[in-house]
């Protein structure tokens, strides 16, 4: 099957129809109802990654094709992350309705791909390699199954045409990532997760408890990928109907963590753009349950730093909780500095450029705040009004800044297990 037309919409993402006619090689959400300036993308020309991970289940045994297995993913939260990008973990739940346990084991090294498939059966191997920021990405995806004889390439299924073919024959014997998974074999049952998917000029890097980092540091051009069997998803996938490469100017970034470890972890976002972004912060308990927050329409700058904490548990029902890079300090004992946190500012005094009218405040309520005892000045004036606080919550803030010295000051009580304390913060800025 072509697996084109419709019925066969791949995610909910589409792209832009140029005033030619011809298609751009772009990726966004469709609006709802489409806009007569895109069209949907459909599995035939970005279903690399969906079709080779159908295969997998089939070989496990579960019953199901691409459609099938898309279908599922859009009914479920994060099924799809960044722009298109297949959540593996979440696909698992699919097979495992079926009373097939399949565990995703996230991405492996090429030089031990032999091993997975020998061990596990086949695997996902990525091609049409781009450098990305120093590190080869993959733009397409196949299946591999196995090797010939003489060891000297791969036996490969390719979703582009859904050939059975070698590697040396259509790729040149070059792949530079690979995508396990393991069957029911294995008693794998966690089904654990922490994914971040984001749409905007800017760059990811997650730091885990452990202080192992991956994503990409703009300011000093540094890739990390020092977390096992995790990845920084940077780059679209091509049209296989055209053959024409994604959006290679801010492809959508999806971090995907498998089996995190429980703690804090430390999320940078920082700007290469001007604009706003949306993100989705997405945790899988042990039984594969989603919890998730969400931005939407936050401002971003060129080289602008916003720091989020993001705290995972694993418990069944646990929540993903989040709280800014910086607390404002301060306050004894210092669990009362919680009860606000900043992703942006990032320390008291912020020096602004020279005509700068508003600043973008990314404000967090932590869950023992208590909304009503919440209030905030600017340079004496009250504004609680432009504040909305909520238990657990956070918000974005367009704070009105005038020439010279702004001062914020803001305040909240919440709920200590002995008492009830407040937290105050002083946040100055300066414009010239």
């Amino acid at each position: 099957m072509s697996y084109s037309g419709a019925g066969n919409e791949y995610d909910s993402i589409c792209r832009n129809v140029n005033p030619d006619g011809t298609l751009a090689h772009d990726s966004h959400i469709c609006h709802n109802p489409l806009l007569d300036t895109e069209t949907p993308w459909f599995i035939k020309g970005k279903g690399c990654y969906l079709s080779d991970t159908a295969m997998v289940f089939g070989y496990f045994g579960a019953t199901i094709d691409p459609p099938g297995l898309n279908n599922f993913l859009k009914g479920r939260a994060q099924g799809y992350v960044g722009a298109g990008a297949v959540n593996a973990t979440v696909a698992t739940q699919f097979p495992r309705s079926q009373n097939t346990n399949v565990t995703y084991r996230g991405a492996g090294t090429t030089a031990n791909l032999s091993q997975a498939v020998c061990s596990a059966g086949p695997q996902l191997m990525g091609v049409k390699c781009v450098n990305r920021h120093g590190v080869q990405k993959a733009t397409h995806w196949v299946l591999g199954y196995g090797q010939d004889k003489a060891k000297t390439t791969w036996l490969i299924v390719d979703p582009n045409g859904g050939a059975t073919t070698t590697l040396q024959s259509k790729y040149n014997n070059s792949f530079c990532e690979t995508r396990t998974f393991q069957g029911p074999e294995f008693t794998f049952t966690d089904q654990t997760g922490l994914t971040v998917s984001f749409h905007s000029p800017g760059e990811l890097l997650i730091t885990n408890p452990a202080g192992q980092r991956l994503g990409f540091d703009p300011l000093t051009n540094l890739s990390f990928a020092q977390i096992l069997g995790s990845s920084y998803n940077d780059v679209g996938l091509g049209d296989d109907e055209t053959e024409t490469p994604d959006d290679t100017v801010d492809p959508a970034k999806s971090l995907e963590l498998v089996s995190p470890s429980i703690g804090d972890y430390n999320l940078t976002i920082t700007g290469t753009g001007t604009g706003t972004y949306n993100m989705e912060i997405q945790a899988l308990d042990i039984n594969g349950q989603p919890s998730q927050q969400t931005f939407q329409n936050v401002p971003i700058a060129p080289n602008q730093v916003q720091q989020i904490m993001v705290h995972y548990e694993s418990t069944p029902g646990a929540q993903v909780q989040l709280a800014g890079g910086f607390d404002g300090g301060g306050q004894r004992p210092k669990d009362v500095n919680h009860f606000l946190s900043y992703g942006n500012p990032s320390s008291d005094h912020t020096s602004l450029p020279a005509g700068t009218t508003a600043f973008p405040l990314l404000i967090f309520y932590s869950a023992e705040t208590l909304p009503g005892t919440f209030s905030a000045t600017l340079n004496g004036a009250d504004v609680t009004s432009l504040f909305h606080p909520t238990a657990g919550g956070h918000e974005f803030v367009s704070v009105p800044m005038q020439s010279g010295r702004n001062v914020l000051a803001l305040s909240i009580s919440g709920n200590l297990p002995s008492r009830t304390a407040t937290d105050t913060d002083r946040l100055t800025f300066l414009v010239p």
